[in-house]
């Protein structure tokens, strides 16, 4: 079940979006980080089941029926591309609901959000959470909801993680990603978590560019160090099977 739900208000209203369906736009926004991908007619779509709504969003949702629902109501009214292969629902924001974050020309992301999830309040106010309140509450985020490794919680210094950053400010580098390497790392929820710290550690500036750039060098590595990994287990097995023969 998700941590927080960030209902955009301002485009709710604007596209006639009922409480419900403005809670399944904030899930369908994070989508490309954690959801498998099929490439359907050339376009890369995520696999999104009616009963994995249910489990992330239940104080939305407790029906398959209708959440089959919302998803045709958001495809529909153009936010969303819905397809239905295999008997498996994938899905993927259009170019209209990736604006859904978009403020006039700028994307930033919604205060108290789960992306950038400031206390309310004024700046004195927010300056009030300690360390300590931070470390607890990104602890809380990571055990309730692994799957959403590449969002930040309160920081002092950062709005928001590196991959967060480059899922919104670049979805197209962030998509392209995943099709070249997350099939090839066994553990991507700790593959990010990693990411995230690594990036941070080394001060790195939050570009897009140099983002993506660490991000395949780090992948690189990562892979690597995992196929060596397997390959000393595979030895350590041979061996062990072999010692038990002998004996």
């Amino acid at each position: 079940m998700r941590f927080n739900v960030d209902i955009n208000q301002q485009k709710c209203l604007e596209y006639k979006l009922t409480l419900s369906e403005g809670g399944l736009m904030d899930l369908l926004n994070q989508l490309s980080s954690w959801a498998d991908e099929m490439i359907i007619e050339g376009e890369v779509y995520y696999h999104l089941s009616r009963n994995k709504v249910i489990e992330e969003i239940p104080l939305f949702y407790q029906k398959p029926d209708t959440v089959y629902r919302a998803f045709k109501s958001l495809a529909n009214k153009k936010l969303v591309d819905y397809r239905n292969h295999n008997r498996k629902d994938y899905m993927r924001l259009s170019v209209v609901g990736k604006q859904w974050n978009k403020l006039g020309n700028k994307s930033e992301f919604r205060s108290n959000s789960e992306i950038n999830p400031r206390k309310l309040g004024n700046k004195s106010e927010n300056d009030k959470m300690t360390n300590q309140q931070n470390q607890g509450l990104r602890d809380a985020n990571s055990d309730l909801n692994p799957t959403y490794n590449i969002i930040s919680t309160t920081s002092n210094k950062r709005e928001m993680l590196a991959l967060g950053f480059l899922l919104s400010e670049s979805p197209s580098l962030y998509e392209n990603f995943l099709m070249n390497y997350k099939s090839k790392i066994k553990n991507f929820q700790k593959f990010c978590s990693h990411f995230n710290s690594k990036f941070d550690e080394e001060e790195l500036k939050y570009t897009s560019k140099i983002i993506r750039s660490r991000l395949n060098r780090f992948a690189d590595n990562w892979i690597e160090r995992e196929r060596k990994d397997f390959q000393k287990e595979k030895v350590t097995d041979v061996t062990l099977t072999y010692r038990k023969k002998v004996s």
